[in-house]
């Protein structure tokens, strides 16, 4: 349960797929875009990625669970999870094939741009009933299963900038920690 998240940032990225500039930080250290043509492209590829997601019928059950959106950090595409283990087998972080098949086809449009990429694992607030294994691991694991296949679907070994796990620290939805 609970959200992956791909952020692409212009020169930076978090929360998923960010692409980052260097040359442009926040005052909290995060890379921004500074041009507004650099936040087009990345507007015009989050429509490109819809478009693409929504016109393959074998990811028609994702259709409400993705949310591709732009901000000042960037190009955030989220793939937020379902009690059933829409994108990872519940409790794991084996990928589904489906899923698979989407982060490789979100990997090549990606592999395209310059920027970045940060991909972020996040959990619920349920705790995991193993005692060797948290939702620390849970989410690094999964965040970490998604980069090599991203990887392995086109994105530069250098463009991945970092793996981030949250656990149940920053939930999506912090007032209902306990939905998907």
């Amino acid at each position: 349960p609970g959200a992956f998240n791909e952020l692409t940032r212009s020169g930076a990225l978090s929360g998923g797929l960010v692409p980052v500039h260097n040359s442009s930080m926040s005052k909290v250290g995060v890379p921004i875009p500074h041009q507004s043509s650099e936040l087009m492209t990345l507007k015009k590829e989050g429509v490109k990625l819809e478009q693409m997601i929504a016109s393959t019928p074998e990811f028609d059950k994702f259709k409400n669970q993705i949310k591709i959106t732009v901000s000042k950090e960037g190009l955030r595409i989220e793939l937020i999870e379902n009690a059933q283990g829409l994108f990872f087998s519940v409790g794991s972080a084996e990928l589904r094939p489906e899923t698979s098949k989407l982060l490789q086809m979100i990997a090549k449009e990606l592999a395209h741009l310059p920027n970045e990429i940060i991909i972020e694992g996040y959990t619920d607030a349920r705790q995991f009933v193993r005692k060797d294994y948290t939702n620390w691991e849970l989410s690094t694991d999964r965040a970490n299963a998604a980069r090599r296949v991203m990887q392995d679907g086109g994105l530069r070994p250098r463009q991945v900038l970092e793996v981030r796990g949250y656990g149940d620290r920053r939930l999506r939805d912090p007032e209902h920690p306990y939905s998907y």
